[in-house]
């Protein structure tokens, strides 16, 4: 399976979805910018390719939050 990744951001004070060098958003928050990547990371793992997201911290460390085969319900 190819590995897409979903980076979660803070970018001009506003959180967005970095993926594929494009940014998606802005959301209210961080929590909201996780669900909706999640949400698509989900959908690109139930057609077989491989998925994660990923949340850059303040000092550029970055975290894997999500991953395809991981509960889908505990970020409901």
């Amino acid at each position: 399976m190819a590995a897409e990744q979903y980076f979660i951001v803070l970018h001009n004070n506003e959180w967005k979805i970095s993926f594929k060098e494009k940014h998606y958003g802005p959301y209210a928050t961080q929590a909201e910018a996780i669900e909706a990547s999640i949400d698509a990371a989900h959908a690109m793992g139930e057609i077989g390719i491989d998925a994660q997201v990923l949340v850059e911290e303040a000092n550029h460390q970055v975290r894997t939050e999500w991953a395809y085969g991981q509960s889908f319900s505990t970020f409901r």
